[in-house]
């Protein structure tokens, strides 16, 4: 509100508002004033005062001795004397005091000293005094919470500026700019140095189109990297915000920039382990099926080399991991090697690794780079104070020619890896479905097991163990089969080993004991006398650590004494951790279990077992069946084994058991504990449980027939020697499959069809066409047929009947050849031009096996 004084009196009266006098007016306004208003003369004597003194410090002045000095601080009563003296001298005065309200109160004032003038002489002053406590209250409020803001944004790692647009000059900018760019913040304030000399080459064109969306009044979100003067590089997220005038143009820019440097890297770590292998840093499982999903999509074809490090698990467990890991990350260095020819290396899983060779040019590439594979990683190992060789095994699987599936291509190169293996160290194989029809049956079952459990495929078999004085049943062995959906039931020796080398095996055997378990339960239930069954057991069972709680579960669970299982194990068991073997043996027999040391004989350290260990018994392998008599090495070893467990106190089985003869010598030394096929094959649950019931079983006198009864209508001929023929598979249940030839040995031929005998497993009870080949007085004889009887020889070799499926022209010429065939044997000559196997049939069906 403005305040005249009495400079302004000679203004005409005409020129007030009102019909106030001069006086009057100013006397008015004197009174009326919020503020306070103090007429001092010139010696500081207080003439006049208004009511807004009493209003704002409760003091009463008018009337009293009291004066505005007495209720100022100490401190202010200087200042306030100073100022008066210089108003005195003619100069207006502005400065800030305070003073006591009469409640104690300390008030803010503004106060304004103006000079009274009159003929050029100071006659006194007027003090205007503002009460500003509560907007000096405000202020210091805000004024802490800017230095509160200030602090919190100093102590950030985020930078906040704020960029003048008019002038062009960065105005605002918090210490965190210096964690950023390593340059204090005055170097941006002052102009010396632009934002964007700092921000990297290669994000400049991006950096720059940015600004230009940002000054066109957007608000953006951008990251960038720069380099400091240090040199190092760092990525920056940064937001920032254009700030409009009421015109619609920038003023100015608000930012706030933060380093995210380290998330980046951490995240760039992250992805990095998400795609790669911890020890040798090469890409994992993951990545490598991302980059074959990339070949596919660009059209390249590629050989997938599946690369498998021979007993590197036997090497981790017996001399350590740590050994294991040096290991595997000097073969992961050496195969490195090859990326800089454009080759794809990874680490599959823990002893495989699997190279992408792509764009290959034909075979002879792929067979070249698995030759130098094998030369490179067999070289010494130089692992802590050791020096170890390995092996490797190699299988190779072609995309596009074998497969388009990545999954099919998995187990394509497994397959062929798993041959490679079988064939020996140092070696490879390249996968056909051509290559043969073991190959292709041993790919099916090693693609479809892993669903064999959760598709209740798995059945358990015995086979009872007899005491051959009474024919009486004192056990039984579970055996495990596997009715695959196209193969029929397969035997544990064409998919134990693949259980074991994948991981399965820990499942399958507790499966098999909990079956075993629920099948003696239920035995129980029905009134019959309970036999032990023994269990076999794989080694690495016994590296589970909970092994002896597993199997106290599961018998508590179904309620079966420990007296009731028999758990077999071999001699591999002893390989690893010989020691905690040892103490988990002398656990479970403790329980009541049972154990015995099953193939015995097969291995060169069984006798040095028996001395070491406390077990209950052996089983003496089927290689020392063959040839049993009394003048024979095998027949003296069984005798002597059987007598030595006698003295250790051991029960000794003998398996194998096939013929009358074999019997006859066995009672004679008096080796009483018998299995074999003599007295029963494996047979279901259900089978077994009527032996059961008789408690007795006598031995199969017709094991002695060599050949099944002739069920063709047609003449056969038996030829002297079995001639040498190969199969392939043409169609499963109807479904086409194509394989390479596999040798069989032809027994005998006819118009109808033919007997053959083969180490591979076919299943009666599917539907399979098979095409078979030989050469009979020069003349190729190529036909398809379907098996019509299958007979177990023992449980290596199987013999067959076959049902030809021709057409009467094709029999016709059949039945011509054959005649022919007949007349010149009549003459006890072999026709020219027949093939025949020269030998031990069963050899030559062993080798076929091996190729």
């Amino acid at each position: 509100m403005p305040i005249l004084f009495p400079s302004i009196r000679k203004k005409r009266r005409t020129e007030m508002k009102d019909d106030f006098t001069e006086q009057e007016y100013f006397k008015f306004l004197f009174e009326h004033s919020p503020d306070i208003i103090v007429h001092y003369d010139s010696n500081g004597k207080l003439l006049h005062i208004n009511k807004a003194t009493t209003c704002i410090t409760g003091h009463q002045l008018s009337g009293s001795e009291l004066r505005i000095a007495d209720f100022t601080p100490d401190a202010y009563k200087s200042v306030v004397r100073n100022h008066f003296k210089a108003a005195v001298k003619g100069t207006v005065q502005k400065f800030k005091s305070q003073a006591y309200h009469k409640d104690g109160s300390l008030l803010d004032l503004e106060i304004t000293y103006i000079p009274i003038h009159e003929t050029k002489k100071t006659i006194g002053v007027y003090a205007i005094i503002h009460e500003v406590t509560e907007k000096v209250a405000l202020q210091l409020e805000l004024k802490a919470k800017n230095r509160e803001l200030e602090d919190v944004s100093d102590t950030l790692e985020a930078a906040i500026w704020s960029y003048d647009n008019l002038e062009k000059s960065i105005t605002f900018c918090t210490t965190g700019i210096k964690h950023i760019s390593e340059m204090e913040a005055e170097e941006f304030l002052n102009g010396h140095l632009k934002w964007r000399d700092l921000v990297c080459r290669d994000d400049l064109n991006k950096y720059d189109e940015d600004m230009k969306v940002l000054h066109q009044g957007h608000t953006i979100s951008h990251r960038y990297r720069i380099t400091t003067p240090s040199g190092k590089q760092k990525w920056l997220n940064e937001k920032i915000i254009p700030i409009k005038d009421s015109q619609d143009q920038i003023i100015r820019f608000h930012g706030i920039v933060t380093d995210t440097t380290k998330d980046k890297e951490l995240g760039e770590r992250v992805e990095h382990l998400l795609h790669h292998d911890s020890l040798t840093a090469l890409p994992n499982r993951k990545m490598l099926e991302n980059e074959m999903r990339h070949c596919i999509e660009q059209k390249q074809n590629f050989a997938f080399i599946y690369v498998h490090l021979n007993r590197f698990k036997y090497i981790n467990e017996t001399l350590g991991p740590v050994i294991g890991d040096e290991l595997l990350e000097e073969a992961a260095s050496r195969l490195k090697e090859y990326q800089e020819n454009g080759v794809f290396v990874s680490r599959f899983s823990n002893d495989d690794f699997v190279l992408l060779l792509k764009n290959m040019n034909g075979l002879q590439k792929v067979t070249d780079l698995c030759r130098e594979i094998i030369g490179k990683l067999k070289e010494p190992y130089a692992a802590g104070e050791f020096e170890l060789l390995l092996t490797t095994s190699i299988g190779a699987s072609l995309y596009p020619s074998d497969s388009k599936s990545i999954t099919e291509l998995f187990q394509n190169a497994s397959a062929a890896m798993n041959r490679a293996k079988e064939l020996g160290k140092n070696t490879y194989q390249i996968y056909s479905p051509e290559n043969s029809i073991d190959a292709y049956k041993r790919f099916v079952l090693e693609k479809d097991f892993r669903n064999a459990l959760k598709n209740d495929e798995l059945q358990l078999y015995f086979q009872p163990k007899v005491d051959s004085r009474l024919n009486q049943i004192i056990g039984a062995e579970a055996l495990l089969r596997w009715d695959h959906p196209e193969w029929g039931l397969v035997s544990p020796n064409e998919f134990i080993p693949y259980a074991e080398e994948n991981g399965f095996i820990i499942e399958v055997g507790e499966w098999v004991l909990e079956r075993a378990c629920v099948i003696l339960q239920d035995w129980r239930k029905q009134g019959l006398s309970l036999v032990p069954v023994s269990i076999n057991l794989s080694p690495q069972h016994f590296l589970v650590k909970n092994l002896k709680a597993n199997l106290l579960s599961v018998l508590e669970k179904y309620d079966i004494s420990p007296e009731l299982i028999e758990l077999e194990i071999t001699e591999a068991v002893f390989l690893q951790h010989e020691e905690t073997v040892k103490q988990t043996i002398d656990e479970l027999r403790e329980m009541g279990i049972r154990i015995l040391i099953d193939d015995f004989g097969t291995g060169y350290t069984s006798f040095a077992y028996l001395k070491d260990l406390t077990v209950d018994g052996i089983k003496i392998d089927r290689s020392y069946t063959k040839e049993l008599g009394d003048n024979t090495k095998n027949g003296a070893i069984i005798k002597n084994l059987a007598s030595l467990s006698a003295d250790l106190n051991m029960s000794a089985t003998i398996e194998g058991i096939e013929t009358e003869e074999q019997l006859k010598f066995l009672k004679k030394i008096k080796c009483h504990l018998i299995q074999g096929y003599l007295y029963s094959k494996p047979v279901p649950a259900e089978k077994f449980q009527e032996l059961l019931k008789g408690k007795t079983i006598k031995p199969d006198k017709s094991r002695t027939s060599a050949v099944k009864h002739e069920q063709r209508r047609y003449f056969r001929i038996l030829p002297p020697v079995p001639l040498e023929g190969s199969a392939t598979i043409i169609s499963i249940n109807k479904k086409k499959v194509t394989t390479g030839k596999t040798g069989v040995a032809v027994t005998d031929i006819g118009p109808g069809g033919l007997g053959f005998i083969s180490h591979i497993q076919f299943p009666p009870d599917r539907e399979i066409l098979l095409n078979f080949s030989l050469k009979i007085s020069g003349k190729e004889i190529v036909h398809n047929g379907k098996i019509a009887w299958r007979e177990e020889i023992d449980e290596n070799f199987f013999r067959y009947g076959v049902d030809f499926q021709l057409h009467p022209g094709e029999r016709e010429s059949l039945t011509k050849t054959l005649n022919q065939f007949t007349l010149a044997l009549k003459r006890n000559t072999m026709p020219g031009g027949t093939d025949m196997i020269e030998g031990d049939p069963f050899e030559y069906l062993g080798e076929v096996k091996k190729r």
